[in-house]
C-alpha cells in the first residue's frame, strides 16, 4: 500500500507543462466515476486502490446527505447517486506523502465536488465545512468560478479550468476569488490548491507541508 501511495503522489505532482493528476467526481446518467487523472477520463497508469478508503456523499436540495457506495472498476471507482433534480456530490481523500529534489515532504489532500443538474443552483455550496472549494457563479454564457478557503473568498489564487473543447486554461482569480467569465456551454472541470506548513505523518511517511486541492466538475447548458 505504501508503494501505491507514493506512486500516486508522484503522478499527482508531475513536473512539466502537462496537467497534473487530480481526483475528480464525474457524473453521467445516474452514475458517478471517481478518477485520479489529468482529465476527466480514467488513467490506465493509476491504481485507483489509493482512493478506496475515501468517503463520498450526495446532498439534495433539502440538505439530506446519502453516502455513496463505491465499487472498484479497472482504473476508477464508481457509484450510483439518488435521482434528484439537482444534487451536490462531494467528499475528501488523501494521496499520501511525496518528497522530490529539495522540496519539503508534503501531504496531498483532495476535496472533489461535482454538481448534477443546475450548476448555478443556490444550494450547491459546502461553505465553511470544507477547507477548500470551487463554486460556479454567473449565468450560462457568462460562467465564472470562485475559489473559497473555509467558505471565504481566496483572492489571487491560480485556478486551472478544463474547457468543454478539451483544452485547459490557467487564470488568476481576483481579490474575491473570482475568475474571468467563460462563454461556451458543455462540461467543465476546474481546480486550485492551497499550501500550508504542517508537521505530521501519513502512511508511515513524515511531512512538513500540506497541499490541499479543490476540484469541481459541472455541465453548463447553452444560454
Amino acid at each position: 500500500m505504501r508503494r501505491l501511495i507514493i506512486a500516486a503522489a508522484v503522478l499527482a505532482l508531475s513536473a512539466g507543462s502537462a496537467l497534473a493528476h487530480f481526483a475528480y467526481l464525474v457524473p453521467s446518467q445516474g452514475k458517478v466515476q471517481i478518477v485520479l487523472s489529468e482529465n476527466l477520463k480514467p488513467d490506465e497508469d493509476v491504481d485507483i486502490a489509493i482512493l478506496e478508503q475515501a468517503r463520498f456523499f450526495a446532498r439534495d436540495a433539502a440538505g439530506h446527505e446519502t453516502p455513496l457506495a463505491l465499487h472498484k472498476q479497472d482504473h476508477a471507482l464508481e457509484s450510483q447517486y439518488p435521482e434528484v433534480k439537482t444534487a451536490l456530490l462531494h467528499g475528501s481523500c488523501e494521496a499520501g506523502v511525496m518528497q522530490r529534489d529539495k522540496i519539503k515532504p508534503f501531504l496531498i489532500r483532495y476535496y472533489p465536488k461535482s454538481i448534477v443538474g443546475n450548476p448555478l443552483a443556490a444550494k450547491t455550496t459546502l461553505g465553511g465545512e470544507t477547507p477548500v472549494e470551487l463554486i460556479a457563479v454567473g449565468t450560462p454564457g457568462a460562467l465564472k468560478f470562485q475559489a473559497l478557503i473555509k467558505g471565504k473568498p481566496a483572492g489571487k489564487v491560480d485556478v486551472t479550468v478544463l474547457l468543454p473543447d478539451g483544452k485547459s486554461q490557467k487564470v488568476v482569480a481576483d481579490a474575491e476569488g473570482m475568475t474571468a467569465a467563460f462563454t461556451a456551454p458543455g462540461q467543465y472541470a476546474a481546480w486550485f490548491k492551497t499550501t500550508e506548513p504542517a508537521e505530521g505523518e501519513a502512511g508511515g511517511e513524515k511531512y512538513e507541508e500540506i497541499r490541499t486541492y479543490a476540484t469541481l466538475v459541472i455541465t453548463v447548458p447553452a444560454p
